[in-house]
């Protein structure tokens, strides 16, 4: 398996195009072989509080007609106080 793991901001105006075009590059990546064969392929996304809903409608069908699985988890915001 080979995983690729992003952070996006599904609030900017450029998002979906710019994981379409990773979507693609990565289905197309045949170099990575796996004791020959090729492995299966993962985008794992991380989107702010809210995002996950729009970035799963925006990419999973589009990711799975490239062959690639995609993964999508909302993170939480972690305050460091100094």
């Amino acid at each position: 398996m080979v995983v690729s793991l992003k952070t996006v901001n599904t609030n900017s105006s450029n998002w979906a195009g710019n994981m379409k075009e990773h979507i693609n590059k990565l289905g197309k990546e045949d170099s990575v072989l796996i004791n020959g064969l090729e492995p299966t392929k993962v985008l794992d996304i991380r989107v702010q509080p809210g995002g996950k809903a729009l970035a799963e409608s925006a990419l999973k069908e589009f990711a799975g007609s490239k062959g690639v699985i995609l993964k999508v988890t909302e993170f939480d915001p972690i305050l460091i106080v100094h």
